[in-house]
C-alpha cells in the first residue's frame, strides 16, 4: 500500500541520515553509526541515538557471550596440542559479531562513541601507569 511504501522511504532516509552522521575519518564513530543503523533497521530502535535500556542490554550481553563461544569454535588451538582447528576468516567474522554486540552494549547503556573513546583512553593511561610501577 501507499502508507507502507511511504514508511519504508522514511525509514531508508533515517538510516541514511544515521550513517551520514558519523565522521567518516573516525572508524570507531563509523562503527557505532553502522550498528545504530542496523539496530534501527532490524528493531526500530536507537533512532535518536544511544538510549539506556536494560532489556536491550541484557539481550546484547547474552548474544555477546554466545558469539565468544563461536570465536572459540573457530580457533580451537587454545584447547590442547591435539586441537589444530583454526579458520582465520571464520574467527575474524565471529570477532566482528562480538564487536557489534559490544557496540550495542555501549549504545543500550546510553554511551556514545566519543564517551567510549574517552573512557578507553583514560583507562589505558591508568593501565600504562600501573605497568610502570610493577
Amino acid at each position: 500500500s501507499e502508507a507502507v511504501k511511504k514508511l519504508k522511504n522514511e525509514n531508508a532516509r533515517l538510516i541514511e541520515a544515521i550513517m551520514n552522521s558519523a565522521n567518516k575519518g573516525d572508524m570507531l564513530e563509523s562503527m557505532f553509526a553502522m550498528q545504530r543503523a542496523l539496530q534501527y533497521r532490524m528493531f526500530g530502535k536507537l533512532a535518536n541515538g544511544p538510549k539506556d535500556s536494560v532489556e536491550d542490554f541484557h539481550y546484547s550481553i547474552t548474544a555477546l557471550v554466545s558469539e565468544i563461544g563461536e570465536v572459540l569454535s573457530a580457533d580451537k588451538r587454545w584447547k590442547n596440542a591435539r586441537n589444530v582447528h583454526y579458520d582465520r576468516n571464520e574467527k575474524l567474522f565471529e570477532l566482528v559479531d562480538c564487536m557489534a554486540f559490544l557496540i550495542s552494549l555501549h549504545q543500550y547503556s546510553g554511551f556514545t562513541a566519543e564517551e567510549f573513546y574517552e573512557a578507553f583512553a583514560n583507562k589505558n593511561q591508568i593501565n600504562m601507569d600501573r605497568s610502570e610501577k610493577e
